[in-house]
């Protein structure tokens, strides 16, 4: 089955729909499939299974929280302080945290390149090794991901200590809903800007990487 941008949203309604029942009322429920839905249930299936795991039932069920501190200091209970060394990165302050790691503007401090990057840090827990999976997929689906709306992958690797880690381009800026307000723009210019998000994500789902947690 094609899944181009009609289809995508067709196989999302129905996951949606999907993660709505128990298991008995969701087999009931695909009894009850109409007939165009049903090239869908293989899938559907294979995905709702992959959700019985424990990792992507994490995913799913609980998703990263991510806020921006009011300051540049590190907020109480950061696993990282500014200042330190992860890899080649020293930590300048915290951009923001989620539910499965940290942010961090960092530079390179081994005398190569400058630049100034969002060094994104995954929180090492119990789960160690499922953390270390989550981590090298996503590294893999950046370093595939090569659009003007995306953020650059620049570097990833494994600090001495074990923590993993991931150098993306920083962009300094605002939420696109706060840019928006605070400058009064006119309905056409608000739209533009989200064409631009729309193209971006358009580019992923291209790529078959659906993005279900997007934020201003």
């Amino acid at each position: 089955m094609k899944l181009d941008a009609p289809a995508l949203g067709r196989l999302s309604l129905l996951l949606d729909q999907a993660l709505d029942f128990d298991d008995a009322a969701r087999e009931a429920w695909f009894a009850a499939f109409p007939a165009e839905d049903l090239p869908w249930l293989p899938l559907l299936r294979e995905l709702l299974s992959r959700r019985a795991s424990e990792e992507s039932a994490d995913l799913l069920d609980r998703g990263p929280v991510f806020t921006a501190p009011s300051h540049g200091e590190a907020e109480p209970g950061s696993t990282f302080r500014a200042g330190s060394l992860v890899g080649a990165y020293r930590l300048l302050r915290e951009l923001g945290r989620g539910g499965m790691g940290e942010v961090w503007l960092a530079q390179r401090d081994d005398g190569q390149l400058k630049r100034e990057v969002a060094l994104k840090l995954p929180t090492l827990g119990l789960r160690r090794g499922l953390l270390l999976q989550r981590f090298a997929r996503e590294r893999d689906i950046l370093s595939g991901l090569v659009h003007p709306h995306i953020a650059r992958l620049y570097d990833a690797g494994v600090a001495e200590d074990g923590q993993p880690y991931l150098a993306l381009e920083y962009v300094s800026g605002q939420p696109i809903d706060v840019y928006c307000s605070e400058r009064s723009l006119p309905i056409d210019e608000r739209l533009r800007l989200l064409l631009q998000v729309t193209e971006a994500v358009a580019y992923a789902h291209s790529r078959l990487v659906l993005h279900r947690d997007l934020k201003p």
